[in-house]
């Protein structure tokens, strides 16, 4: 009887390799977060307080020279892969010179050989930069 017991219990475990799971294959963009926390402001479970986050898919090189070839100088670019970029401010900030109030935007650029142009948009749900004005 013991030996039955563990024949069935061996034969059990087995199986269970022969019908494991298949998954899908990694996102070829998956999205991540970028934050910058506000250290000195938490939440009530003692967290940073976010000041600005910025959610983004991140793309696949793949051996392609992007700038000046995928991402023409001199033209508008979505940031990142599939959506546009969504930068979210927490509070009223400064980049560079402009001030950004408290919100949502679409974030794009235009790449240049030696400066960069950075957008941020209250338009948003953009799928590539073919639509933007």
């Amino acid at each position: 009887m013991k030996r039955v017991i563990l024949i069935l219990l061996i034969s059990c475990s087995f199986s269970t390799l022969v019908f494991s799971q298949d998954f899908t294959s990694l996102d070829k963009s998956p999205m991540d977060v970028a934050y910058l926390p506000d250290n000195f402001a938490h939440d009530r479970k003692g967290a940073d307080k976010a000041i600005v986050k910025v959610y983004y898919s991140r793309p696949v090189k793949n051996g392609r020279e992007v700038f000046g070839k995928m991402a023409p100088y001199d033209k508008v670019w979505r940031l990142g892969a599939n959506e546009a970029v969504e930068f979210r401010a927490y509070n009223d900030i400064t980049l560079g010179s402009k001030k950004v109030k408290v919100g949502v935007y679409s974030m794009f650029a235009i790449p240049g050989e030696s400066e960069w142009t950075i957008i941020l948009n209250s338009d948003l749900d953009y799928w590539g930069a073919y639509s933007y004005q």
